[in-house]
């Protein structure tokens, strides 16, 4: 018999997303999209990080088994998942069951984090975008030093 699926979902979302892909689309226009994805993508990964920190099994499943997934999202709203290979033994370490109480990690991690999102981002944003920007000024000048 297989194990039923259970879906647990929290989720944070970042005001101004918008105003600050008009304003890259003015000075990077190419570039704008994917700067913006990388940097939801990297607060992902810090999600990703603060959590596999809190797991205290000792098999290492769980923590081995948190990851990060880029998934299509519309052209202004980028997307990221932080996701668990073994969801089942996830989430009965999470919330307990009948024999053993919970440990949670998942929640913990979000909600310590939460207040934390805006300079996360602007973090992961600067960081995406002086990579962007260099990469950008390399291939001009090598674009620019040919005959």
């Amino acid at each position: 018999m297989a194990a039923p699926k259970i879906a647990f979902r929290t989720s944070m979302q970042i005001e101004g997303l918008e105003e600050l892909r008009e304003t890259l689309t003015k000075i990077a226009p190419n570039e704008a999209k994917n700067i913006l994805r990388a940097a939801v993508h990297g607060l992902a990964g810090r999600v990703a990080g603060e959590m596999k920190q809190r797991v205290t099994v000792l098999t290492g499943e769980v923590k081995t088994g948190i990851y990060t997934l880029r998934r299509r999202g519309k052209p202004n709203f980028p997307v990221s998942d932080v996701r668990l290979r073994r969801t089942d033994h996830g989430l009965m370490l999470e919330f307990g069951t009948s024999k053993t109480k919970a440990q949670p990690y998942i929640v913990p991690a979000v909600e310590q984090m939460r207040p934390q999102v805006p300079g996360y981002y602007r973090e992961e944003f600067g960081s995406k975008f002086e990579k962007a920007m260099a990469r950008k000024a390399k291939r001009a000048a090598k674009a620019g030093g040919k005959p």
